[in-house]
């Protein structure tokens, strides 16, 4: 079993404007304008489904097995990635929003915002957990598996 490996790439699972930012001590304002700048991966799987020619035929959760994250961006990788294993953050149900979030992340191929997310049948739902109950995934357990 030697030189068998595989990456895992973590996927975030934010609101807009949500992500987390880091930074050290008297230079919030910094970090925080360079996260205003900054793509998340999340926020840049939605640039890339706006202007890639095929991406949005993939799941967010799909998309390091053909793009590689690089400078803040995904771009496509000359293979293909089979040893490359994605994984969104976990997010608890108490979570309600996010969670559900989650959920349509899982379901929704190619969405270009958070707002698309939330849209179904051309109407725009006010929250995640509507744009899941008008698109059925919430009539089933099984879903709760996907999501965990």
């Amino acid at each position: 079993m030697h030189e068998k490996y595989h990456a895992i790439i973590r996927l975030p699972v934010h609101f807009p404007d949500m992500q987390p930012v880091y930074f050290y001590d008297d230079e919030e304002r910094q970090a925080l304008e360079r996260a205003a700048q900054r793509n998340t991966m999340l926020t840049a799987w939605f640039e890339l489904n706006r202007t890639g020619p095929d991406a949005n035929r993939y799941f967010y959760a799909d998309i390091p097995k053909r793009f590689v994250w690089k400078n803040y961006k995904w771009e496509r990788l000359v293979r293909f990635g089979d040893r490359i294993v994605s994984s969104l953050y976990s997010v608890s149900p108490k979570d309600t929003e996010r969670f559900h979030l989650q959920m349509l992340l899982f379901h929704v191929l190619g969405a270009n915002s958070f707002e698309e997310l939330r849209t179904y049948d051309s109407v725009t739902m006010d929250s995640f957990k509507e744009a899941c109950r008008a698109r059925n995934l919430l009539g089933d357990d099984g879903e709760w598996g996907k999501t965990v």
